[in-house]
């Protein structure tokens, strides 16, 4: 979150250099963050037999899990990338390797879920690892052309100690409290799944598929807030 004001602010004063470290200290606070969230929810699925769910959602959200967290790397540097994007005039390409990675995923879903032309049915699992294998393409797609953007790509994966910390105590004074709100609203979210999955493996798809169709109605204000932003850091 620190990321979307730092970097379009230091390109705004005309500093690309302050925007590479940014960017650099960034990636690796992504990834680490990453790390640390999938060893919790693998030590978290360890318990999931206490957690009064029934016994067929406990064996289909152990093997969804799976993909679902070792794509969260994924997930983390695509952020940074867009970011870096969408900072230097280049919000077109994350847009296309948005509708890519998406058109990939249905199709990956119809094949590995449904398995069509005979083909061997994967069901749940199937469809967390077509999401893997679109956060992954996502991320391929935006990676090479977000470190041409600021420029000696080469140097982007360097980073000095003292660099990480006086570049992260930046980032995270601006971006925790923004973290932290958005802890908040997922949590919320993920304890009414809980609590859904509760009562059944019908119950809980039903209410998964309605989060899903509620989370479209804020996309679009979620968006234009977010370039907001962006332009208002580099005008800053």
């Amino acid at each position: 979150a620190g990321l979307e004001y730092r970097v379009p602010h230091a390109l705004g004063e005309g500093k690309p250099a302050l925007a590479q470290e940014y960017a650099r200290v960034g990636a690796f606070l992504a990834v680490a963050l990453a790390l640390i969230w999938m060893a919790v929810a693998f030590g978290a699925m360890e318990f999931a037999d206490s957690w009064g769910l029934p016994p067929d959602s406990i064996d289909q959200a152990k093997k969804f899990q799976f993909p679902i967290l070792l794509s969260l790397p994924s997930v983390m540097l695509f952020m940074v990338t867009r970011i870096i994007l969408q900072a230097t005039g280049r919000a077109q390409m994350v847009t296309f390797a948005l509708v890519g990675a998406n058109v990939l995923n249905v199709l990956l879903n119809l094949a590995l879920v449904s398995g069509p032309f005979g083909w061997p049915r994967f069901g749940v699992v199937g469809s967390a690892w077509a999401t893997f294998f679109s956060r992954t393409f996502l991320l391929a797609l935006v990676a090479l052309p977000a470190l041409r953007a600021l420029g000696h790509p080469h140097s982007i994966a360097r980073v000095s100690a003292p660099e990480l910390r006086r570049t992260a105590k930046n980032l995270l004074r601006v971006g925790t409290p923004v973290a932290g709100q958005m802890a908040m609203e997922v949590g919320f979210f993920s304890l009414s799944t809980f609590l859904a999955a509760r009562l059944g493996s019908v119950e809980g798809a039903a209410h998964q598929i309605t989060l899903q169709v509620a989370s479209t109605t804020f996309m679009l204000p979620l968006g234009m807030s977010s370039a907001a932003a962006l332009m208002i850091a580099r005008a800053l």
